[in-house]
C-alpha cells in the first residue's frame, strides 16, 4: 500500500507539474481564437509576459503558505483548488465565444496554474520520488512548448496577429481533469494525517519578498533590453543589473537554498541564448527520459563546479553555432540541452519549498537573453501586400551576441554560488507531520 501511494504521488506530479507549466507559459486559446478581433489577439499577446509573473508570484507566495501549514494535506488541498479553478477556466472557455476577453482568460489560467504548481511544490518538499516526478514534469512542459506549433510568428507586426494565429488548446481540458482526479485522490490518501505538533505562525518573508524582487525585476529587464539591445553597453548593464539581483536574492534565502535559484538562472541564461530546434513531437517522450536521466545523474553525483561548467559550455556552444543549422547539430544541442537541465536540477536541491519553487519559475520568467536574442533578430521591415502589412526579416542565428552574455551572466553567478557555499550548513528540522510513505 505504501509503495502504491508513493506511485500514484509521483506520477500526479509529475503531470500536474506539466500542466501548470503549460498554464503559465502558453497563453489561454480556444478553437474560437482565431475569430477574435485583431485587438483581443494582441491584447493577449502583450500581457502574456505579465500574465506568466504574476502566475510566477502566486506561486512562490502559496508555496510559502502551504509549506508554513506544516501538514501536507494542506498543500495538497491547495492544489487541488488551483487545478479545479483551471478545469473551470477551461469549461467555461470552451463554451466562449469569440466575444469574450481572451486576457482575462488568460490571466485566470496563469494564476491559477501557480496556485497548483506551488501547492505541489509544498506537497511533494519531504517526498523523494515525488519531488523527482515534480522536477521533471517542469522540465517537461518546456519541452512540450518547444514542441507545439508557436501561437503567432515574432516576424510580424502587432496589429497583424490574428492574421498569423495558430489556434490550439493546451493543456488540453481532459488532461485537466485527469490531473484533477489524481490530486483528489492523493489528498485523499493523506486524509488520515495527523494535525501539526504546532501551528507555524511565523511566515517567512524573505522568500516571498525575494520572489517577488526577483521576478518582478527579471521581467523589467527584458522589457527594457528589447527596446535597448543597439547598444553593448546597454546589453552590459542589463546583464549585470540581473546577476546581481539574483545573486542577492540567492543569498536571502535561507541556508544554502540560493544554489539552486543560481543554478536555474545559469541554466536559463544558457538554454534562452541557444537557438530552439523544431522539435517533432514523437520526441518529446525521449527528451523527458533523457532529462529524468540528468536528473538521476545529478542527484547521484551532485558537484556544483561541473553544473555550472555545464551551463557555461552550452552558451559557449550557442556561440560557436551561431550561423550553423542542421538537423544532425540541433539534435545533439537539444540532447545535451535535456541532459544539463536534468544535472542542473538534480544538483544542491533545496530544503525549503519555496526556494524550490522560486527556482522552477525562474525557467518560465521571459529572461534578458531570451529578449536580447529575439531583437537582434529581426533585420529590415518592409511594408508589402495591398494592406500594407509591416513584414520584418527573422534570423535567430544572425549575432553571437546572446551567447556571450549568458557566458558572463553565469560567470558572475558562480561568484555568488562560492559566496553561498561559505554559508555554514544549517541543520535540517525534524518534520512535524509524519510522511505516510517512506523516502527513497
Amino acid at each position: 500500500m505504501r509503495y502504491a501511494h508513493g506511485t500514484v504521488e509521483s506520477i500526479t506530479a509529475f503531470l500536474a507539474t506539466i500542466v501548470a507549466g503549460l498554464s503559465l507559459t502558453l497563453p489561454v486559446d480556444f478553437r474560437w481564437g482565431i475569430d477574435s478581433g485583431p485587438l483581443q489577439l494582441n491584447m493577449l499577446a502583450n500581457s502574456q509576459p505579465r500574465a506568466i509573473a504574476a502566475g510566477a508570484i502566486v506561486a512562490v507566495i502559496v508555496s510559502t503558505f502551504a509549506a508554513t501549514a506544516l501538514n501536507e494535506l494542506v498543500a495538497w488541498c491547495t492544489a487541488l483548488f488551483g487545478i479545479a479553478v483551471l478545469f473551470v477556466n477551461h469549461l467555461l472557455g470552451r463554451s466562449a465565444g469569440p466575444e469574450s476577453s481572451l486576457t482575462t482568460l488568460n490571466f485566470l489560467d496563469a494564476l491559477a496554474g501557480g496556485v497548483l504548481l506551488g501547492g505541489l511544490g509544498a506537497a511533494v518538499l519531504h517526498r523523494r520520488t515525488a519531488a523527482f516526478g515534480w522536477t521533471v514534469g517542469a522540465i517537461g512542459s518546456i519541452v512540450i512548448v518547444e514542441a507545439l506549433p508557436a501561437p503567432f510568428r515574432t516576424g510580424m507586426a502587432d496589429h497583424h496577429v490574428r492574421a498569423n494565429w495558430v489556434p490550439g488548446n493546451s493543456p488540453p481540458t481532459w488532461m485537466i481533469g485527469l490531473v484533477l482526479v489524481l490530486i483528489a485522490i492523493s489528498a485523499y490518501l493523506n486524509r488520515r494525517q495527523p494535525p501539526a505538533n504546532r501551528l507555524s505562525v511565523e511566515l517567512p518573508i524573505a522568500p516571498i519578498v525575494t520572489g517577488v524582487i526577483l521576478i518582478a525585476s527579471r521581467l523589467f529587464l527584458a522589457g527594457w533590453i528589447a527596446r535597448h539591445a543597439d547598444s553593448a553597453l546597454s546589453i552590459a548593464v542589463c546583464a549585470a543589473v540581473t546577476v546581481v539581483i539574483t545573486g542577492v536574492a540567492a543569498l536571502l534565502l535561507p541556508g544554502r537554498d540560493g544554489m539552486f535559484v543560481l543554478l536555474a538562472a545559469a541554466l536559463t541564461a544558457s538554454g534562452n541564448a541557444v537557438v530552439p530546434a523544431a522539435i517533432p513531437q514523437w520526441s518529446v517522450a525521449i527528451l523527458i527520459l533523457l532529462c529524468a536521466a540528468g536528473v538521476l545523474i545529478g542527484v547521484r553525483w551532485s558537484s556544483l563546479p561541473i553544473a555550472l561548467t555545464a551551463a557555461a559550455a552550452l552558451a559557449l556552444a550557442a556561440v560557436l553555432l551561431t550561423h550553423v543549422h542542421n538537423s544532425v547539430t540541433d539534435a545533439i544541442v537539444e540532447v545535451a540541452l535535456v541532459l544539463i537541465a536534468g544535472y542542473c536540477l538534480g544538483t544542491s536541491p533545496p530544503r525549503h519549498s519555496a526556494s524550490r519553487v522560486l527556482a522552477i519559475v525562474i525557467l518560465l520568467v521571459p529572461s534578458v537573453i531570451i529578449a536580447l536574442r529575439a531583437r537582434l533578430s529581426f533585420g529590415t521591415c518592409d511594408m508589402v501586400g495591398a494592406d500594407r502589412a509591416v513584414v520584418c526579416e527573422f534570423d535567430e542565428r544572425t549575432s553571437a551576441a546572446p551567447g556571450w552574455t549568458a557566458l558572463a551572466m553565469i560567470a558572475g553567478y558562480a561568484v555568488f554560488a562560492y559566496v553561498i557555499s561559505r554559508k555554514p550548513m544549517v541543520p535540517e528540522a525534524a518534520p512535524t507531520t509524519p510522511r505516510t510513505t517512506p523516502s527513497p
